[in-house]
């Protein structure tokens, strides 16, 4: 993306001096396109981000659910207390 910058500022500086002060808001909407575009560019990726984190707690969150419903009784929740159980599971909703 800095090269866009350099690209654009390379262009005006190397331009003629009279060229320069008539093309000023022209090489000034390329900046602020470029800046927007980039800006588009990181509101999306930060979108999909968080789509695949939302997505991928809800599967451990099912996968811990399912495994954990399917322990023996004699062997999980007989040692482990049920506040334990349901502690972890509301810090885990907390996150969605």
């Amino acid at each position: 993306m800095e090269a866009q910058y350099a690209y654009v500022i390379a262009e005006w500086a190397n331009s003629a001096e009279d060229a320069q002060l008539t093309e000023y808001y022209t090489y000034l909407f390329k900046m602020t396109k470029i800046v927007f575009l980039i800006t588009i560019g990181h509101c999306v990726r930060q979108y999909i981000v968080r789509c695949l984190i939302a997505n991928t707690l809800e599967k451990v969150h099912k996968e811990v659910l399912t495994k954990i419903i399917r322990a023996p009784i004699n062997k999980f929740f007989d040692v482990t207390p049920t506040g334990s159980i349901l502690n972890r599971f509301n810090g885990d909703m907390e996150h969605f």
